[in-house]
């Protein structure tokens, strides 16, 4: 006769063999593909109103920014040298930080929410913001990705059938669907970076919000991801300094915005953003040239 402990044993073992058999047949997530934590908007923008954010008195990340950005047609990049202002900007965008004067605002089919005044939580179910790799290693590194996704969407008023099939969904969409059980830190670099996107997009958000997505990547590595990310069905505004990735038309970047030394340089398309981000690089060089 078995034990208590070895029927919960064999219970569990049963019931984990059959998640992976109907995930593997496709079953668990047609029978609930249409459940999604939230119904998201269908148009979101930013405001930016005279926006300033400082570290510290000597230390700026954005400076009087005045911006309108729609997320309805097509993908954004901010792009700007390393301490241009471009993760402030993306982190005002989310809610994680406030501006220190001025007004920044999000957007919600006719809605308006400040997190300087209590609009955070909405903001954050609007928002779906790619983690960065070092807040991935903030997560529990002995579940598998998963159960880490299942731990995002527990907020919601879903069962535990609806969640799993939620992140199968995800995971699958970003080539994950056969690494459901690996452990976060089992993860190459690329599926890292695809693992990042997913836990983002199983919360059925407005937008994306991704701050250097392909950091640390191979050409070939980063031209997956920027794939599946640019081609996910969401809107993406993102950081980047690749001047390459904001050209190619095979990711619909309608828009460009060249951040320097915290300020808006440039705002347009990406050829003529291309050439002034050539333009103001060389510019650098010449004035670090002449001071030495």
């Amino acid at each position: 006769m078995r034990t208590p402990s070895a029927v919960r044993s064999a219970y569990r073992h049963a019931s984990a063999h059959l998640q992976t058999t109907m995930f593997g047949m496709g079953l668990l997530t047609s029978l609930f593909k249409t459940t999604r934590p939230v119904t998201p908007p269908q148009k979101v923008g930013f405001g930016f109103d005279h926006a300033v954010y400082a570290y510290d008195a000597q230390t700026y990340g954005v400076r009087d920014i005045s911006l309108d950005l729609s997320c309805s047609n097509g993908n954004t990049a901010i792009i700007g040298l390393n301490g241009a202002g471009k993760s402030t900007l993306i982190d005002l965008m989310n809610g994680t930080l406030t501006p220190s004067s001025g007004k920044v605002t999000v957007e919600a089919d006719g809605k308006s929410y400040d997190a300087s005044h209590g609009g955070r939580a909405q903001i954050q179910r609007i928002v779906g913001t790619v983690q960065r790799e070092a807040d991935l290693y903030r997560l529990r590194h002995n579940v598998s990705i998963e159960q880490s996704i299942d731990e995002l969407l527990r907020k919601y008023r879903l069962t535990t059938v609806q969640r799993l099939a939620i992140a199968g969904d995800a995971l699958a969409k970003f080539s994950l669907d056969t690494n459901m059980r690996t452990p976060l830190d089992e993860l190459d670099g690329e599926q890292l970076h695809l693992f990042a996107i997913a836990r983002a997009y199983a919360a059925n958000p407005g937008v994306l919000l991704a701050d250097e997505p392909m950091r640390g990547l191979d050409e070939i590595s980063s031209r997956h991801v920027a794939h599946r990310l640019f081609t996910c069905g969401k809107p993406v505004v993102f950081a980047t300094h690749n001047v390459d990735l904001i050209r190619n038309d095979e990711f619909n970047i309608t828009r460009v915005i060249v951040m320097d030394e915290g300020e808006i340089a440039f705002d347009g398309e990406p050829a003529s953003a291309s050439a002034y981000y050539a333009q103001l690089i060389r510019s650098k060089y010449r004035q670090i040239s002449s001071t030495q």
